[in-house]
Formats: C-alpha cells, sequence, structure tokens
C-alpha cells in the first residue's frame, strides 16, 4: 500500500514496508490478511489469464497475447467460491451447532477449498478454522486427516479434470467429484429458511423464482412496464375510447354505428364493443 499503480515497472510497485514513495511522499505499508505463506510461482498460477510473449517473424516486435482461461475451470472456481461461503453461511446460520454433520460438511468444505486455494497446507489452516466455529470442535488430528483426505480426492479430481479439457463429460464413474447441491442439502438437512440466504446451496424453486426476478429487473431497466402498469395503462387507454364514443352519442344521438366509426376514427367492430361498456 502506497506504491505508485500506475507505473509499469515491477521494482516500483513492489516496495519494501516503510519506504517513501518519491512521487507521492507516501510511506509503502503492508496490509497482511491472513498468515497463510504462498511462493511467487504458486500465487502466480492462480492468476487468469495468464499472459504469453509472442514472436513475431521479423524477430523485431514483442506481442502480448492473452490467453482466456477455458470456461469450464472459471465455472470451476466460481461455484466452489459460493459453495464455500455457503458451507461458512450454513454453520453461521446453526451458530455451530453441527453436530451430526461435522465430517460430512468438513469433509465437503475441504474437498472445495482444495479445488480452489490447491495447497495441502493452506485446506488444513482453513479446515481448522472451519472447525473452530463449531461448537463442540472435532479434535484437530481428525481435522487434519479429513482435510488432508479431501485435498487428496480434490487433487486427484482436478487432474483428470484438466486432463479432460475442463469438462465434466466423459469423466470415470468411480471418480470423486464436487457434489451437487442437491446432494449437500440432503446430507446437511439444509432447511428452506437456509437455503434463502443462499447462493449456491439453492433449490430449483428458488433458483427459478431468482432468475424470474433477475429478469423481471432487466426488463425495467430496459424500460419494460411491469404487468400491472401494463394493465392500468390499458384500461386508462379503453376507458379514454369510452368517453370519447359517450360524447359523439350525444351529440349526435341517432348516429348509426357506421356513422359513430366516422366520427370517433374507431373501426366500427371497436364501436360496438365499447358501446356495450356504456
Amino acid at each position: 500500500l502506497g506504491a505508485d499503480t500506475q507505473t509499469t515497472d515491477p521494482t516500483r510497485v513492489l516496495r519494501f514496508p516503510n519506504t517513501i514513495n518519491q512521487k507521492n511522499q507516501v510511506r509503502a505499508t503492508v496490509d497482511i490478511w491472513n498468515n497463510i505463506e504462498y511462493e511467487l510461482s504458486t500465487l502466480y498460477s492462480y492468476c487468469t489469464p495468464v499472459e504469453k510473449i509472442k514472436k513475431s517473424r521479423r524477430k523485431k516486435k514483442r506481442e502480448v497475447v492473452t490467453l482466456p482461461p477455458a470456461k469450464g475451470l472459471v465455472d470451476l472456481y466460481s461455484l466452489n467460491t459460493k459453495k464455500k461461503d455457503d458451507l461458512e453461511l450454513l454453520v453461521t446460520l446453526r451458530s455451530g451447532q453441527m453436530v451430526g454433520y461435522r465430517n460430512t460438511c468438513l469433509y465437503t468444505y475441504c474437498f472445495t477449498i482444495a479445488l480452489i486455494v490447491k495447497e495441502q497446507k493452506s485446506t488444513i489452516v482453513f479446515a481448522r478454522q472451519l472447525n473452530e466455529k463449531f461448537n463442540e470442535p472435532l479434535l484437530i488430528k481428525e481435522v487434519q486427516e479429513t482435510a488432508k483426505s479431501a485435498h487428496k480426492d480434490a487433487s486427484t479430481f482436478f487432474k483428470a479434470f484438466s486432463d479432460n479439457k475442463y469438462t465434466m463429460y466423459g469423466l470415470a464413474r468411480d471418480l470423486i467429484k464436487p457434489e451437487k447441491a442437491s446432494t449437500i442439502i440432503r446430507k446437511l438437512d439444509i432447511s428452506s429458511e437456509e437455503r434463502q440466504q443462499m447462493r449456491f446451496l439453492i433449490d430449483d424453486v428458488i433458483r427459478q423464482n431468482r432468475n424470474t426476478e433477475l429478469v423481471r429487473e432487466k426488463r425495467r431497466e430496459a424500460g419494460v412496464k411491469s404487468r400491472t402498469e401494463y394493465e392500468a395503462n390499458e384500461r386508462a387507454k379503453t376507458q379514454s375510447k369510452v368517453d370519447l364514443l359517450h360524447e359523439a352519442i350525444e351529440t349526435n344521438p341517432t348516429a348509426s354505428i357506421r356513422k359513430l366509426a366516422e366520427i370517433t376514427g374507431f373501426s366500427k367492430s371497436v364501436v360496438q364493443r365499447l358501446k356495450s361498456q356504456l
């Protein structure tokens, strides 16, 4: 914090703490979010898209080509991040009362974390943090064994997933895969009230309702009126036509349907329909 983010020179962005940025006279500081240590190469492997140097035929210029990550990989990270957040939220909603579900919840959580951070040490750290939120925590040894087992299964899956070009179709049937939302909901007995507050661990009804609401919001943003507004507008239009016809009849009480159509500019069928509403 405090480095000049507008520079393209890494040595000017990566500054030592307490050094002074001569451009804005700001002291550089470091904000430590957690105590998990990573190698720079490991952190770089998490970053997408990856930059690749492409040599030109003339060997005079270097072009940086951005390679987008595979869609299946992006979806995997996105879904697992939501699943991680939902499992943490579940423990919070239950105030740590997870007796009878601790092992199942912890394994699912560790499998999910392992697909995000990939490292076994980090997976164990996250596992211990979740275990501390239980009212009756598991033994540390049991937590570590569960985390290691889940990490091993997740690593095996991810290798098969990447070898399969980041698609689930065609993977071995006996391969341990990320569990579906419906499976986790059943195993952890997640109630409807709890599902309402989640993003991934939801049922088809909640998903459909949210999709409907999303479509409705997009229609509002596009200027499309709601059904209620549309019907109110149509009733106002109809009433305006009825009032116009009523005025024409009062002015020409003996006028025929054809004559009234000429006066109002409506078709004869519309005049007949509106006349029945008078």
